[in-house]
């Protein structure tokens, strides 16, 4: 065969190529203009492709992509597209991967496959993780390529779920403004790679879609969420998809899990909702790659007609459990903490109050505040909702949090709230010392802050209000002093003021999570917070990577100093107060990775990055 003959057939030329070195080839693409998806037809007219059970046996899922499907990335940062079926007549297969990036730019990769007999293949298509769509296609002469799936990506999966403030728009106008700046559309380079699987759909020929507010369709994720999506997308530089499965009005006994079967669910009315949220992460096949969940309500529980500590927390559990035992290999949990609001009075203090106390019983879970996002709905009967700006705080405060836990990425210097740890008595002075610096400049006007502080006994005049480091303080009367036992702060509104600026709040102006009678004893703030840093000279630490023990020495004349050791998802390993300049950070049994050491002295402060090998 000459040369010439030989080129051809491209078909014959890239089959041979492909036996003699083993691999996907990839040219531009102007080679073959055919494999485009608009020069394609459905392939299912000649493919039968395999099938698989998912949902314990409840449904199946035919073994290939779908359009707009998002493929989970794996620790090379590649996903893996397996196709598997049976076709006619056909000894030989090629599959075509058209890519195009961000930039517009594309590649083509063929995938040459030899037949079984019987008609049956079996490949499994590596695809990177980047801003990039896939189309996949194929052929049996190299000429006619046959469409399977386009718009497929590769990249994360987040899950929300809870009530109405969980997956939330605005007004249709602004819902269509947060579509144009965040979503799928001309405006924005990021919105066209967010990925969702749609509400309360097990077809996957329609289940896959681009995110966006809300609608008919069911491919809406909120307004915080979606901006949650597009930052990420911005940031790490590959699609997101977020499966949410709030539904309004809900209350978390709704929510719970039919114990006969987990993926049983009824729409109307609402219930065994987390039936209805694992069905669309099985059937995407998403399960264990979720990275975190993100859960936001409490509204519902917060009308309880006995209101009591331990109510939410109770239910909360139940929850909590189904998501270790459905979606175990998430990252982290995040409850946001419900916002203040003149509703019931007690309701919402003990709601806050279990919310802000989950952290001490699950390792992977923090709290999120939405106090201080914005201003309410100014909508009949809305003020437990937000405006369209509000929620975009919201999600932006999402964002810098997982952006540090998920990723490691510190964005900036407080992405957490702070949180009340001790309130005390000094004479007739009130002390609520919190886990983090008050940023004066940030905090709202401090007699604002005055008025949502209440105590077990009522009417109590506060004044002369101030903010040192982590603590607010201000006086009462005197001969009130010894009657005061418990102290609340936030949750409820008074006077109907659901915008009311009344928020302590660090120096990212993220507002502090809410308290519901919190006890006032006596003694010393508990962590001595400073501002200025320790100067390099006079700290150290060595070795630095290490495998066992790490020597934090300090200069002369810091005195007692006291560190923290978090690792990267915040979770709190070491607390430790030393005396002298030498202090032994034992490290043998911590896995390899990179820690966050916090040391507090006279000195200063200072934060090191501690490698452990």
């Amino acid at each position: 065969m000459s040369l010439k003959i030989f080129m051809r057939n491209k078909y014959i030329h890239l089959c041979i190529l492909h036996l003699i070195f083993g691999y996907a080839l990839f040219a531009q693409t102007d080679p073959v203009k055919s494999c485009m998806p608009e020069a394609l037809i459905p392939a299912t007219e000649f493919i039968t492709f395999d099938k698989e059970e998912v949902c314990n046996g409840k449904y199946e899922r035919e073994i290939r992509p779908y359009n707009f499907q998002l493929y989970p990335r794996k620790a090379d940062n590649m996903g893996s597209v397996k196709i598997a079926g049976t076709i006619a007549g056909c000894e030989n297969l090629t599959f075509c991967v058209n890519k195009k990036l961000l930039d517009q730019s594309e590649t083509l990769a063929y995938y040459p496959l030899y037949i079984e007999p019987y008609g049956h293949f079996s490949i499994e298509i590596s695809i990177h993780a980047e801003l990039a769509e896939y189309n996949i296609s194929y052929s049996s002469n190299g000429i006619d390529w046959i469409i399977i799936a386009s718009k497929v990506v590769c990249g994360d999966a987040y899950v929300v779920s809870g009530q109405s403030n969980a997956v939330a728009g605005s007004d249709p106008e602004h819902d269509e403004l947060i579509n144009l700046r965040y979503g799928n559309s001309s405006e924005n380079q990021y919105g066209k790679y967010s990925r969702t699987y749609k509400n309360y759909n097990i077809n996957p020929n329609s289940g896959w879609g681009n995110s966006e507010v809300g609608g008919t369709i069911g491919f809406g994720v909120g307004i915080w969420g979606l901006k949650l999506q597009y930052e990420l997308e911005k940031e790490l530089r590959v699609p997101i998809c977020l499966i949410n499965g709030a539904v309004g009005g809900t209350g978390m006994d709704q929510h719970h899990i039919f114990e006969q079967d987990p993926f049983y669910y009824i729409d109307s009315p609402p219930q065994y909702l987390f039936g209805s949220l694992l069905t669309r992460v099985y059937y995407s096949g998403l399960e264990n790659y979720i990275k975190a969940i993100i859960w936001f309500n409490g509204e519902d529980e917060c009308s309880s007609a006995n209101p009591e500590t331990g109510i939410y927390t109770r239910d909360f559990d139940s929850l909590y459990n189904s998501c270790v035992e459905y979606l175990g290999s998430f990252r982290q949990m995040y409850v946001i903490q419900i916002a203040s609001y003149t509703g019931p009075d007690a309701g919402i203090g003990f709601v806050s109050e279990d919310q802000r106390e989950l952290p001490a019983y699950y390792d992977r879970l923090k709290v999120m505040s939405s106090n201080g996002i914005g201003l309410k709905n100014p909508g009949e009967g809305q003020h437990i909702h937000f405006t369209a700006e509000a929620y975009e705080v919201l999600g932006q405060r999402m964002f810098n949090l997982i952006e540090r836990d998920i990723y490691g990425n510190t964005l900036v210097d407080n992405p957490e709230p702070p949180n009340i740890l001790k309130a005390r008595k000094e004479g007739n002075r009130i002390f609520l010392d919190f886990d983090q610096i008050l940023d004066i400049y940030y905090s709202d006007p401090l007699d604002n802050v005055l008025s949502v502080i209440q105590f077990d006994v009522p009417a109590i005049a506060k004044y002369n209000a101030g903010i040192e480091g982590n603590s607010l303080f201000f006086d009462v009367d005197s001969s009130y002093q010894s009657l005061i036992t418990l102290v609340s702060y936030a949750g409820y509104l008074p006077n109907n003021d659901y915008d009311l600026k009344c928020y302590l709040r660090n120096s990212d102006s993220i507002a502090a999570l809410s308290f519901y009678n919190f006890l006032i004893t006596e003694g010393e703030n508990p962590i001595s917070v400073v501002s200025n840093s320790i100067p390099s000279s006079d700290i150290s630490l060595s070795p630095n990577p290490c495998r066992d023990v790490a020597h934090i020495k300090l200069s002369e004349g810091c005195g007692e100093s006291r560190i923290q050791l978090f690792n990267f998802s915040g979770k709190l390993l070491v607390q430790d107060v030393f005396s002298g300049n030498d202090y032994k950070l034992d490290c043998s049994n911590f896995n390899p990775g990179i820690y966050i050491l916090h040391i507090i002295s006279k000195c200063g402060y200072a934060e090191l990055k501690v490698v452990v090998l």
